[in-house]
């Protein structure tokens, strides 16, 4: 059993950047990169949750080559996927993870979960209103509350994002938010495309810590690239 999990979703045919989840940054693969940033929080393990498919077999390779327990599942239903991985691994609060993005920030994800506990409620974000970079999401969600809102959904795109059906429906859930001080949602820290790589390329030849850095000071670096 895995008790608070950080599920990483990845795959690896992205249309505008295939195989990126596996691209090296400083030698660093960008799956890896997502673990660790898992890893440095206080209280979430890493999960890969991916596909099926062969495609996607390099990526359950090298999570088992780091250590990382992965699940798989549906291609288009992520969030049944989700639901089977929670369910496999006895998950009681997961955070969604997204395999773009290399910079997660153990200290929101272990502030997210404070909050949710300390509220006791069951869905934390940090996206109403956006205010952080992209690819700085905090979404933490009490998998109960995950599992009991499949029987709810009723568009291929809650199926496809898995935190719509919430966000659409927030005055029906007990949930918080993450606020940041100022507007940072111009600030682009996701990989989408190999343009978003070479940036952070750039950022890492000017610090070499930047991965492990503080969001002050990569925003910082960020502000210089």
């Amino acid at each position: 059993m895995i008790k608070n999990a950080g599920i990483i979703l990845a795959r690896m045919d992205s249309r505008r950047f295939p195989k990126k989840v596996l691209m090296p940054i400083g030698g660093i693969p960008l799956l890896e990169c997502c673990a660790a940033g898992v890893l440095r929080t206080k209280s979430f393990s890493p999960i890969l949750a991916t596909t099926t498919r062969p495609v996607d077999q390099p990526l359950v390779d090298f999570a088992a080559q780091i250590g990382v327990p992965c699940f798989r599942g549906d291609l288009d239903n992520v969030y049944q996927r989700v639901c089977k991985c929670l369910s496999y691994y006895g998950v009681d609060i997961f955070a969604r993870i997204n395999g773009d993005s290399p910079f997660v920030q153990a200290d929101l994800l272990d502030a997210g979960l404070d909050l949710l506990e300390q509220q006791n409620c069951d869905f934390v974000t940090n996206l109403v209103p956006r205010r952080f970079p992209y690819g700085v999401s905090v979404e933490i969600c009490r998998s109960k509350i995950f599992l009991q809102a499949e029987n709810f959904l009723s568009t291929a795109e809650h199926k496809e994002h898995i935190t719509s059906y919430f966000y659409q429906n927030l005055s029906r859930i007990r949930h918080s938010t993450l606020v940041g001080e100022s507007d940072l949602s111009s600030v682009r820290l996701t990989i989408d495309t190999p343009e978003d790589l070479k940036r952070i390329e750039r950022m890492q030849k000017t610090e070499p810590d930047i991965l492990t850095s503080s969001l002050s000071k990569v925003l910082e670096i960020y502000q210089q690239n």
